[in-house]
Formats: structure tokens, sequence, C-alpha cells
């Protein structure tokens, strides 16, 4: 079953913006891949693939995650290259120490690197929050 859903047209804010979304089984819902703006012709590609378990992300949304994925790829390389990095990260018991140099690389303005730990962090399934230590003498 398709029903027509109307929304705001993200580039000319428009009204003629109609969205066809499909109900799935479960009752949740998906998108089809194609939206176009009856003002402006803006062409959106947003929605749910049930199949492929992916969300269409907007052209330059995705353009900006596989631009930044490859620029981390590449300086875990250079890391692992240059021997200041290799595989701490599968370490469990490593969360201390990546916490200490996620806050440095905050502090450096270093956004790779701070994604990097983010994803190590992500993996394990850690929380980045500071562990905090009771004051001496309690």
């Amino acid at each position: 079953m398709a029903e027509n859903q109307h929304v705001t047209c993200p580039n000319c804010k428009g009204s003629k913006y109609s969205v066809i979304m499909e109900t799935h089984p479960s009752g949740g819902r998906k998108g089809g891949p194609g939206r176009l703006c009856g003002d402006c012709g803006y062409n959106w590609t947003v929605g749910y693939d049930d199949a492929a378990c992916t969300w269409y992300l907007h052209p330059e949304t995705e353009r900006l995650v596989d631009e930044f994925a490859q620029a981390l790829k590449r300086r875990l390389l250079l890391a692992q290259l240059e021997g200041t990095f290799i595989h701490q990260w599968m370490n469990p018991e490593w969360r201390d120490q990546a916490l200490e140099r996620l806050k440095k690389n905050i502090a450096a303005d270093q956004p790779l690197d701070v994604a990097a730990y983010a994803a190590f962090f992500w993996r394990h399934g850690w929380s980045m929050k500071a562990t905090e230590v009771p004051p001496s003498g309690q």
C-alpha cells in the first residue's frame, strides 16, 4: 500500500513536494528513492531500502561520508606505517589509555584522530565518559 505524504522541499521550501512512502508489512515505513519538488524541480534521494537495510542519504551527505571515510583510512594507514599505531584498539583492556588519547586529540583539534578513537569505542561498546576517581580518603 502506498500513500502520498507532503513535505517541505529542502531546497526551495515549497509545498508541492510529494514523497511516496510504502508501508512495510511489519507496520514500518520505507521510502522509495525518488523525490521531486513540484515547485523547483529539486531531486532529493532519501528513504529506507528494507532489503539492503540502508537509508538513502542525500547525495552530498553520502559524498561527505565517503570522503571522510577515505580520509580516515589514509590517516590510520599512515599511523600504522609510522608504527605509532598498529592494532592496540583490538585489546579489550585498552579503554582507559584510549580515553586519554581521545582527550588529547580533541584538545589538539585532530578530527580524523578523534573519529578513529570514536570508532574504536563504538566497536567495543565502551563509554567515552571519563571514569570518575573518588577523592583520596574515601
